[in-house]
């Protein structure tokens, strides 16, 4: 399969809500086959086959001078490896969704059953974690109490509706859902149950995430590149502006809680490599340097380190490093797949 294929592959199984699912079975076969279970309509995009923008192997590729690699800093770590995270976790055969103790690496389930439940997010002002459950067929959104306890559904459609983020102020939730065709970007107040839909009618539209003022949001649209490309809106005016531009798929851009930088993965060399850039798409520096994938990426909340998976050991486990890609740790060691870990306060 050529690598072009490979990136609008992550791209509608991503967009069909089973991408974290199914990054361990693309790293393992060479020859990816989407699941036969999915059902649901999806909207279909030709497939490209850039083989002439990767005509070199990897390890021969060249960094553009526009892409540096940051400069590790040496020196003993400047991040505190403490606190607890939130990370999804197929270590019990199913996808769940566990809290660590990072001093001690001590793992407790907060999640269990038949169902999914993947990508935990922390509300610190509503103090519940919003996820998604369900299963190949239909996955929905969900909140719950810090202890796995008291699940309320807060989408219902019968389709995939995920990659659910809380506003800074706690009062929205964004997302995306396939509930009207193509996928699109939703606002949902918690409030009132109001409902605004963001983007229409230019492919599909996935990924979103919080400015810290919550006046914008970052997501990822295949509307003028097949591959996906990121995008930042300005929510008041629904002002869309391209912040990337590379011969690969940009995906998962997070912002960081200075506002200053946006984290995001981009397969723009090869495999997945988790790459920082400025909020208008300038200075962009590569983060992660492996020969497989780095994906997943997430910020600290004292902004100071970043979390990520990596499939460098031949499973997806959780890492951390500073911010300048230097300091790298390994957190877990399980034989199922560990991904999309975000910090959340101590108790």
């Amino acid at each position: 399969m050529h690598r072009g294929d490979q990136v609008t592959y992550y791209i509608k199984i991503w967009a069909a809500m089973l991408f974290s699912m199914a990054l361990a079975v693309s790293c393992r076969s060479s020859s990816i086959v989407v699941p036969t279970e999915i059902t649901k309509p999806v909207t279909q995009q030709p497939v490209a086959t850039p083989d002439a923008l990767f005509s070199s192997p990897i390890g021969e590729m060249e960094m553009p001078l526009n892409s540096p690699v940051a400069t590790p800093t040496p020196g003993e770590p400047d991040y505190p490896l403490t606190g607890k995270i939130l990370f999804h976790s197929a270590r019990n055969g199913n996808f769940d969704i566990f809290e660590m103790d990072v001093a001690t690496r001590k793992v407790m389930a907060l999640t269990e059953g038949p169902a999914r439940e993947i990508e935990p997010v922390w509300s610190a002002e509503n103090e519940r974690i919003l996820f998604a459950k369900g299963d190949m067929q239909e996955l929905q959104l969900y909140s719950m109490k810090r202890d796995g306890s008291d699940q309320q559904a807060i989408t219902n459609n019968e389709r995939f509706s995920l990659s659910g983020k809380w506003s800074p102020d706690g009062k929205w939730i964004v997302y995306h859902s396939n509930k009207s065709g193509d996928f699109e970007i939703y606002l949902l107040n918690m409030t009132t149950n109001e409902e605004i839909q963001l983007t229409q009618g230019q492919g599909n539209n996935i990924m979103p995430s919080w400015s810290p003022d919550g006046r914008k949001i970052v997501f990822v649209s295949n509307k003028d590149d097949i591959d996906g490309e990121i995008y930042v809106m300005d929510i008041e005016m629904r002002e869309t502006s391209r912040l990337t531009d590379s011969p690969g798929a940009d995906i998962l851009p997070k912002w960081s809680l200075a506002g200053d930088r946006i984290l995001f993965v981009s397969t723009r060399f090869g495999p997945q490599q988790i790459y920082v850039m400025n909020p208008n798409g300038s200075k962009v520096e590569r983060l992660s340097v492996s020969d497989n994938q780095d994906s997943f990426p997430s910020w600290a909340e004292n902004g100071k380190s970043i979390l990520f998976s990596s499939f460098r050991d031949a499973d997806w486990e959780l890492y951390v490093m500073a911010t300048d890609g230097s300091q790298q740790s390994r957190l877990t060691t399980s034989l199922g797949e560990d991904s999309f870990a975000v910090w959340v306060p101590d108790d």
